[in-house]
């Protein structure tokens, strides 16, 4: 079982670094391919203090000690750029993605990436207003955005989810309940920045860790009992902009 010690070692990490405060922690493999074109692939594995998040296991603590488990982590990707030697972004237009660790959907295909060399890689976790708000209807099957794939689209309010968290937590009456934390509405996109030398002369591959113990320990620890079980990103709520 991971402990409540780890746990806080794991946020006060994350805090220092502050490029990996939504919960992304780097672990770079990068594989020549002795290709003409230059794709570069991001492969993002789901985890718990860096241990691969196992589903449906009781076995995660809370900062408050709360144990609890994971049922989904669906979330959408967008506005993908590389960060030249120089400052300046090379921006990787028309990519979105959706990433499912229960669909086991965990990779970004990004094309076409020019020759050169990179010191970052930016995204977006969510969408701008524009696709946000884009009928769903634009999009066919298959697509990232279609909500008949994805299942992340607010019939009922307009727009996506940008990510869904799913779970359950046992309370300290020994009672289960159900935890979701959804995050959407414009303002709640996230843009995480994460410096990676990157030379893409070659087929690249970028492996992500997004890690979902400094994902509810940073910036602020969230507790179920506390801070409460659900949010659908109202406007100033504060389970949100943890």
């Amino acid at each position: 079982m991971h402990t409540l010690a780890a746990m806080k070692n794991a946020a006060l990490w994350f805090a220092r670094n502050r490029w990996a405060a939504f919960g992304l922690a780097v672990c770079l493999a990068v594989a020549g391919g002795r290709a003409q074109a230059a794709p570069l692939q991001l492969v993002i594995d789901t985890t718990v203090l860096g241990r691969r998040l196992q589903p449906s296991s009781l076995r995660y603590e809370t900062s408050a000690e709360e144990l609890f488990s994971v049922t989904r982590v669906s979330f959408l990707l967008s506005e993908f750029g590389l960060q030249h030697e120089d400052g300046s972004w090379l921006e990787l237009t028309n990519a979105v993605a959706w990433i499912d660790f229960g669909e086991k959907r965990n990779a970004v295909a990004l094309p076409g990436v020019p020759a050169g060399v990179f010191r970052s890689l930016r995204f977006t976790v969510g969408l701008d207003p524009g696709l946000n708000h884009a009928s769903p209807q634009t999009f066919p099957a298959g697509h990232p955005l279609n909500p008949n794939l994805n299942g992340l689209h607010w019939n009922w309010q307009g727009g996506y989810v940008f990510m869904a968290l799913e779970g359950l937590w046992r309370d300290s009456a020994g009672r289960m309940n159900g935890w979701s934390y959804h995050l959407a509405r414009d303002t709640n996109a996230v843009r995480v920045t994460i410096p990676a030398q990157l030379e893409t002369t070659n087929a690249l591959r970028l492996d992500l860790d997004f890690d979902l113990a400094a994902l509810l320990n940073t910036p602020r620890p969230l507790s179920f009992a506390r801070n409460g079980s659900s949010t659908h990103s109202r406007d100033g709520d504060p389970v949100a902009a943890a």
